[in-house]
């Protein structure tokens, strides 16, 4: 079984979208009509660092010419993680407009009692840039369902690439230091192209060329991501031939 997604690298220096900004202003302030634009015109930039970061460029702090606006990630290292079916871990860096394939030291043997970080050189990503990141698991000698989840034996899917950045400045008025840090790195698009999908593995399957193998649009269930400012986290949805449905997490993530 695999699980995987496709990763656009887009710039975090930008406000969240509309519909994103409703759900966090129906929870956070019981205001399912906010937007980046009502929020800032409500001064919200003057006391709310999360308002700052879900929107900031509606707080000012994505001008042309700022140094949060970056157009290129330095990658020095990979990590992978899963549980203890997990046995093949993929990342592959598709470069914008190009049908170039780079492997991210993908691990075609994976276990989990030996997890590390693995160094990449020359490596930079752009936002654009395409990374499909791939785990593959194997429950051939489990009769039951494997879900996933924060125990040990279900599973999990953290793939994470390290970037190397210069140290900014915190600034009166602006973003804490760690916010300085964070807005300067990459996210991941949260359209239906990176949506995470399910599937099984023939035996002849190169998992480094899952998006071709098994793309996409030929699932008949996908998997939104995003809640909040978190990219890579799946909502409570369930896209399946192209119409959005709530579903469990636990209920619906599941292998066989």
């Amino acid at each position: 079984s695999f699980m995987t997604r496709t990763c656009t690298i887009e710039s975090r220096c930008q406000d969240l979208a509309d519909e994103k900004m409703n759900i966090l202003g129906s929870m956070m302030v019981g205001d399912p009509d906010l937007t980046c634009a009502s929020g800032a015109s409500k001064f919200y930039c003057n006391f709310s660092e999360e308002f700052k970061m879900a929107c900031p460029s509606s707080c000012g702090f994505c001008g042309e010419d700022s140094s949060r606006n970056v157009e290129e990630y330095k990658a020095i290292a990979t990590f992978y993680h899963g549980h203890v079916i997990a046995k093949e871990m993929y990342m592959i860096l598709i470069p914008k407009g190009s049908d170039e394939k780079i492997d991210l030291k993908s691990r075609s043997i994976w276990n989990y009692d030996d997890q590390s970080g693995y160094e990449l050189d020359n490596v930079i990503l752009r936002p654009g840039d395409k990374i499909q990141t791939t785990c593959v698991y194997d429950s051939t000698d489990r009769d039951s369902i494997t879900r996933f989840d924060l125990a040990t034996y279900d599973e999990m899917c953290l793939n994470t690439i390290t970037t190397l950045m210069p140290l900014p400045e915190a600034e009166e008025g602006g973003l804490s230091l760690a916010n300085e840090i964070e807005i300067r790195g990459f996210r991941c698009a949260t359209s239906e192209d990176g949506d995470i999908w399910l599937g099984e593995l023939a035996s002849e399957d190169d998992p480094r060329d899952i998006m071709n193998l098994h793309p996409l649009e030929d699932q008949e269930c996908s998997f939104p991501t995003g809640i909040f400012t978190f990219s890579g986290v799946p909502t409570q949805e369930m896209r399946c031939n192209g119409r959005l449905q709530l579903c469990h997490f636990r209920r619906h993530f599941v292998l066989q």
